[in-house]
């Protein structure tokens, strides 16, 4: 993720319909493990374990909805399409070694990241309202 980060986050929330309360969550959420320090803020922003924490708290949030909601099978298949769908993969903070075309699997985790983000920011509700917007339910 080069370029203006504050730009580039206010463009994620917009296509997320979501005005983030502290936008940290939403760059964490946009760094994969081992990426290359962004700076923000006048700071350099790094997570050596990338988003996989939000991540985690993404696919539990997910889990929730599907079990709510008796969402069909093909999980990944749908992050990965909702990815690509929203145009996500410029906005990715990626690791030095990927080179080119970023990972299904790191699609997908990048997608739970971010409705982790948001659950960390904002609550359950604006995490639904997000899964709902990127057409998980």
């Amino acid at each position: 993720m080069s370029g203006n980060i504050e730009s580039k986050l206010e463009k994620v929330a917009d296509k997320l319909g979501y005005e983030s309360k502290d936008p940290k969550w939403l760059l964490e959420a946009l760094m994969v493990a081992g990426s290359t320090p962004v700076m923000w803020r006048g700071q350099f922003r790094r997570h050596s374990e990338g988003n996989k924490r939000l991540a985690g708290i993404g696919h539990h949030l997910i889990n929730m909805a599907i079990a709510e909601w008796a969402f069909d099978e093909g999980r990944s298949i749908a992050l990965v399409r909702i990815f690509d769908l929203h145009g996500l993969g410029s906005y990715v903070s990626k690791n030095p070694s990927q080179r080119g075309e970023i990972s299904a699997s790191t699609k997908a985790i990048n997608i739970e990241a971010i409705i982790g983000a948001i659950y960390k920011d904002g609550g359950m509700e604006p995490a639904k309202v997000a899964m709902v917007l990127f057409a998980f339910l």
